[in-house]
C-alpha cells in the first residue's frame, strides 16, 4: 500500500459501509469463521493479526476491527485496523464463507 494514501476513517464510512461491516461482524460466529474473515482484510504475509488473534481471539478481534476500535490502540494499531477494515467486503466475504 502507498504510505502517501489517504487512509479512510470511521468518519468517512457511509451507512451502508457500516452496515456491511456489521452483517461481517455476525457472520465471525466461531473463530474458524473469523480466521477465515482476518485472512481476507489483512495483507499476506501480516505478522500482527496472527498476533492478536492468539492474545484476544479472532471473534473478538474482527468485532473490534468491525466496531472501529481495538482495545488500546496505539497509532499502529488504528492504521493496521484501518487497512483491514478497507479490504473487508461483504460480497466476497459471502462468497468464500460458502465455498468453505
Amino acid at each position: 500500500m502507498d504510505e502517501q494514501e489517504p487512509h479512510r476513517t470511521e468518519q468517512d464510512l457511509t451507512p451502508a459501509m457500516r452496515r456491511a461491516l456489521s452483517e461481517i461482524a455476525d457472520m465471525a460466529a466461531d473463530e474458524r469463521t473469523a480466521r477465515i474473515i482476518l485472512a481476507l482484510g489483512c495483507e499476506p504475509g501480516d505478522e500482527l493479526a496472527p498476533q492478536l488473534a492468539a492474545a484476544h481471539g479472532a471473534v473478538h478481534l474482527v468485532r473490534q476491527i468491525t466496531d472501529g476500535a481495538l482495545q488500546q490502540e496505539t497509532p499502529r494499531l488504528a492504521r493496521w485496523r484501518q487497512d483491514a477494515t478497507a479490504r473487508l467486503d461483504l460480497t466476497e466475504v459471502s462468497r468464500v464463507l460458502m465455498q468453505t
